[in-house]
């Protein structure tokens, strides 16, 4: 049992990014309103439907980028036995502000290049949001991806790399040809 608990608590970020996935926020709710099966609470998740689902997809979302980002680009623990390097990986706090800045950016890009046409985009988001909520929760959904998943991803990946190549020292570098290895 000691060692399922420490399988867990090592692999805590991946697995808590699986779990709450933005994939399972509808098995979620699902399950939500079939524990509160007759009470004030279902009542409530049934009348706001088109607005709890969205808003639990943003939250499922935020939470999987997090935790990705916190099991890929987070600092790593060396064993106990090893000799110290320094740490290429980001703070949790890094991760949270390069994060709120790639989620940030895309609004900011949108309207720059969105500016000289806003009576268009205007008219395009009356149409998508004029019509029945729920029939929109697919773009919803997209939006969300787009937005709290692969931006923030792709941004704070970028930091990530551009960190560790700036700490690279350039002696350590092997001096392997760029050239094919079959190359006559």
């Amino acid at each position: 049992m000691k060692t399922l608990a420490s399988i867990l608590k090592r692999q805590f970020w991946p697995i808590s990014a699986i779990v709450f996935g933005p994939w399972h926020a509808s098995l979620c709710l699902w399950a939500i309103s079939r524990l509160a099966a007759g009470t004030a609470l279902e009542s409530y998740m049934a009348a706001h439907d088109s607005t709890l689902r969205p808003l639990v997809v943003v939250l499922f979302s935020l939470y999987f980028m997090f935790a990705f980002m916190m099991w890929v680009a987070g600092k790593r623990t060396l064993p106990r036995h090893a000799e110290p390097q320094p740490a290429l990986g980001l703070s949790s706090m890094q991760i949270l502000l390069w994060s709120l800045i790639g989620i940030l950016a895309i609004p900011v890009v949108a309207w720059i290049s969105t500016a000289g046409y806003w009576a268009h985009v205007a008219e395009t988001f009356h149409q998508i949001f004029g019509r029945d909520p729920s029939a929109n929760l697919g773009f919803v959904w997209l939006i969300s991806i787009a937005m709290l998943i692969m931006t923030p991803t792709m941004v704070v990946w970028l930091v990530w790399m551009w960190r560790a190549w700036s700490q690279t020292d350039p002696s350590q570098m092997g001096t392997e040809p760029w050239d094919y290895e079959y190359e006559a």
